[in-house]
């Protein structure tokens, strides 16, 4: 379980958080595995703009919180 990804404001759009999100849906999709998140705006993210980045990667909310990316074939 991953708690939590973070990078700090004085990185960010280095494309960083992308690379970080491409690894993790990779290995998901390589073992057929799904992803839940909750988006945070406790550590100083814009939260529309987190969710909309979680998005891009194919995580959709399942309730009100959550979030989930299901694993992708790689065809």
């Amino acid at each position: 379980m991953l708690h939590k990804i973070e990078v700090s404001s004085e990185i960010r759009e280095s494309g960083l958080g992308t690379k970080v999100i491409d690894i993790i849906c990779d290995f998901a999709d390589r073992y057929d595995v799904k992803i839940y998140l909750t988006p945070s705006d406790l550590l100083g993210s814009d939260l529309k703009r987190l969710i909309g980045f979680y998005e891009r990667f194919g995580f959709r909310f399942i309730d009100t919180m959550d979030m989930c990316r299901e694993p992708m074939s790689k065809v």
